[in-house]
């Protein structure tokens, strides 16, 4: 069987599993399971327009702006899609459960390797791929202002979608063979192999995509003397579309730069398929050994979920991560920046600790029924979990806001916005990982759980900030502070309608 014949063959099987998963949970039939997917896309959708209104507006009339300065405009815009892209499918990566049996199985089957990889992470790609879109909705309309003409409107959509589609599959290729290669070959630890890859890959992203993003003067007189200037990703796609829409007399063919990341993505992507494996089992990480356990029942209780969420190595991970890009962030960068784009940046990095916290209700789904029989009261999981994400992943919060204030880059009036969005993307996790729970067993279950998390974070956040600006009443602290309202009282809601006796999850 081809590799696209054994993709398309799989991917329904994985997203089938999903869904009677999540129907078991919520005691639902499937069909309703998949509407609610329908009504979670079509959220998206909803979130990428109201990103688009509010952000992706360019002051001024665009077509009074010389054509090489459009084009240098055009490579930083595609360069930011390019890194914001990579980084949500890095993410993603992290989150995946590194071995299910479904992947097991699977293998026994008459199917090529590369055809099992692709079925079995082709939803989990696509899910990032379309999250990456919604995100990247402010972009594409700065494209399409930048393009100037109608008639490139559906070019520009077209080469827009292949470029983010390639970069999702580079970025996850790169990530899995470097995987592969630091587990198997040097004998890395996992949670060590995951840290390598996920660097590596980040590295790898921002070399390509650093010299388009920053606005050097170069850049935004449109001149291409070098060759590298052209054939990075972003390059030799903003070089195809400035060409088609006459931006500027540039000697350079972009045709054979676009075909020549095609075919490398797709040799990275072949390579993947043949070094991954599925006999491994990501071990927890040993923390907090032989700390006592608080005497009160809620408080224990608290103090094991946070225990559990500490020791995965997930959280571990992203942990090292965030903080040493924050570290690397205050070096880079000297100074007070008041750019949006900048400020978004740190918003990013004080909220990320948070978000992991929408593994949490997944990773311990199959022994609530203990607290029921034990303590006689249904969903006693609930607030104590709450708590427990909250003191396992403020902290981390806590610690990248002292980076940046004594850094510099952070004022003291920027405190309560920050973290205001903290809180409210703690309480979009907890609800998220709820209605979407993680699940160890399920390849696709940390895109969706983090896909539901992101939306449900920019179209309740985003829209109370809407409405108060339409009101008049603009005030960031208080949309998030509403959102945390939101999300806390919907997540009340969703954990009393998941099933009372969990027995048949055992």
């Amino acid at each position: 069987m081809s590799t696209a014949r054994a993709a398309m063959a799989v991917a329904p099987i994985v997203l089938r599993a999903w869904g009677r998963e999540i129907a078991a949970v919520f005691g639902a039939r499937e069909r309703t399971v998949m509407l609610a997917c329908v009504a979670l896309f079509m959220g998206a959708g909803l979130s990428g327009a109201l990103l688009a209104w509010l952000f992706g507006m360019l002051p001024g009339d665009t077509t009074a702006i010389p054509g090489p300065v459009r084009y240098g405009l055009l490579r930083m815009v595609l360069a930011s899609t390019v890194l914001s892209s990579a980084l949500l499918m890095i993410v993603f990566c992290l989150l995946a459960p590194q071995r299910t049996t479904l992947a097991a199985l699977i293998e026994l089957l008459p199917v090529t390797r590369a055809g099992a990889v692709a079925g079995l992470n082709l939803p989990l790609v696509g899910l990032s791929f379309l999250l990456a879109l919604t995100f990247s909705a402010p972009s594409f309309v700065m494209v399409a202002q930048l393009l100037g003409s109608a008639a490139m409107v559906v070019f520009g959509i077209v080469m827009f979608a292949v470029l983010v589609a390639l970069v999702k599959v580079m970025t996850f290729s790169l990530f899995m063979i470097t995987f592969e290669v630091g587990r198997r070959f040097v004998r890395l630890p996992s949670q060590y192999a995951l840290t390598v890859a996920a660097v590596f890959s980040c590295g790898c992203v921002v070399a390509l995509s650093a010299h388009d993003l920053w606005p050097t003067p170069e850049l935004l007189t449109g001149q291409t003397t070098a060759w590298w200037h052209a054939w990075t990703p972003s390059g030799s796609f903003a070089l195809t579309l400035a060409t088609a829409a006459n931006l500027a007399n540039l000697p350079m063919t972009p045709i054979a730069a676009v075909a020549g990341w095609t075919g490398a993505v797709v040799a990275l992507f072949l390579l993947a398929g043949q070094l991954l494996r599925t006999e491994h089992v990501s071990p927890s990480i040993r923390l907090l050994v032989g700390m006592p356990v608080p005497r009160t029942r809620l408080a224990a209780q608290a103090w094991f979920e946070a225990l559990i969420l500490l020791r995965t190595p997930q959280f571990s991970i992203m942990t090292v991560l965030i903080v040493a890009i924050t570290v690397a962030v205050a070096l880079w960068v000297p100074g007070q920046d008041d750019s949006a784009l900048f400020d978004a940046v740190l918003g990013a990095l004080v909220m990320a600790p948070m978000l992991v916290c929408m593994q949490s209700v997944g990773l311990t789904l199959r022994t609530h029924w203990l607290a029921r029989h034990l303590l006689a009261t249904s969903n006693s999981w609930a607030l104590p979990k709450a708590l427990g994400t909250l003191v396992a992943s403020a902290p981390v919060s806590i610690l990248v806001l002292l980076i940046l204030g004594v850094s510099g880059l952070l004022g003291m009036d920027q405190v309560p916005t920050m973290g205001a969005g903290a809180l409210a993307a703690w309480g979009a996790a907890l609800l998220g990982g709820a209605l979407v729970p993680y699940s160890e067993a399920q390849p696709l279950s940390a895109g969706l759980t983090g896909f539901t998390v992101m939306i449900l974070f920019l179209g309740v956040a985003g829209g109370l900030e809407w409405f108060l600006d339409g009101i008049s009443l603009i005030n960031v602290p208080l949309a998030s502070l509403l959102a945390l309202g939101v999300f806390v009282l919907g997540y009340a809601l969703v954990v009393r309608r998941v099933a009372d006796d969990d027995t048949s999850r055992i």
